[in-house]
């Protein structure tokens, strides 16, 4: 895949191509996201280190060099959501989730060498601080500025921000990359005790959100379940999560592929029967790790899944991708986006260690 990526991937411009139709052409870009930019500038980073490839650690530093110049706030500091090539801004909101991203990309930079690596950890950070950090209620904030009318809260920003804090420590960065990284565990082990699973919305107190918006997705409990492996905090948490993504998350009937659903109820019945391409990496990503500790059973699940992305979402001749697939394995989709890259590379990356 990095070689079509290379030749293709890049815009004219200098950023990093977002979508893709399905016969692998670039599709235009009105504007362009720090979400997806942060994600490749990753994916580029990271694969420089696994495979010593000068030319990945090239397209990463120039890839955050562009999204710099256009996608940080000189006004207010933190990242924007959204601009144009030209760098008019398109969406000036700051986004929990982009930081987080942001911050990945630069604890890989940090790794590459990138001189103002520090510097730039440092200014996203005050940012996210200053301006979403809830004091009240504890994590942050989705969005800058707040909007006093949205009641509800995601735990998918905060999640990024737990894997983007302990890719800091991990890079070596001097600051408090841990404690943070705790504060997010500590808030967020609380909340999947109390509800049984990783909810994915609650209300601003952290409460309960109405009976529509209270879903699992299984991808989440697999991607928490790694995070806190990681950490090497409340293993018995990581292992319920993984536990209740497989039970309740997973297909059974064999005559539908094998994979994992996109939402269930929090009581493991079935909401959104679709499956998406990132939830079976973050499952192959949890149990490639149980594996390497002798896990015979993570090991089969890990292959199998392997097996259903190669028969259901590559697409034939490859290196992309089917995002979403119905129940029965046919595409639901007419793009590709390069935002799964991310997801892919993670997978691959840990499960390459196995």
């Amino acid at each position: 895949m990095l070689p079509f990526f290379v030749e293709k991937g890049l815009s004219s411009c200098g950023a990093f191509v977002e979508e893709f139709d399905l016969g692998g052409r670039p599709l235009p870009n009105e504007m362009f996201h720090t979400r997806v930019q942060a994600r490749q500038i990753y994916v580029f980073a990271h694969c420089a280190l696994l495979v010593g490839e000068r030319r990945y650690a090239e397209i990463a530093l120039a890839g955050f060099e562009w999204m710099a110049s256009r996608l940080w706030s000189r006004s207010a500091g933190g990242w924007m959501h959204a601009a144009t090539a030209g760098g008019e801004v398109m969406d000036e909101r700051c986004d929990a989730y982009d930081q987080a991203f942001a911050l990945l990309a630069l604890a890989y930079l940090r790794r590459l060498g990138m001189a103002d690596a520090d510097l730039w950890i440092e200014r996203t950070l005050e940012a996210l601080d200053r301006r979403l950090k809830d004091t009240r209620h504890g994590g942050y904030h989705e969005l800058a500025p707040v909007d006093a009318a949205n009641r509800f809260r995601r735990q998918n920003p905060h999640m990024h921000l737990l894997e983007a804090f302990l890719a800091l420590e991990q890079a070596g960065w001097a600051g408090d990359a841990r404690d943070r990284a705790m504060e997010i565990v500590v808030l967020f082990s609380a909340l999947a005790n109390r509800d049984g699973a990783m909810g994915e919305y609650f209300l601003t107190d952290w409460s309960l959100p109405p009976h529509e918006r209270d879903v699992r997705q299984p991808g989440h409990q697999f991607e928490w379940a790694w995070l806190l492996d990681v950490h090497e905090a409340h293993s018995s948490l990581s292992h319920r999560l993984a536990s209740f993504g497989w039970h309740y998350g997973i297909e059974r009937d064999p005559s539908y592929p094998h994979g994992l659903f996109e939402e269930v109820t929090p009581d493991g019945r079935v909401k959104i029967a679709s499956k998406l391409l990132w939830p079976q990496t973050e499952a192959i990503r949890y149990h490639a790790r149980r594996a390497r500790m002798g896990d015979e059973e993570a090991a089969a699940r890990a292959n199998r899944l392997a097996g259903t992305i190669l028969a259901w979402f590559a697409m034939s001749g490859g290196p992309l991708w089917y995002n979403q697939i119905d129940r029965s394995g046919k595409p639901l989709v007419r793009s590709v986006p390069s935002r799964v890259l991310y997801h892919i590379v993670t997978c691959t990356a840990d499960a390459a260690m196995a």
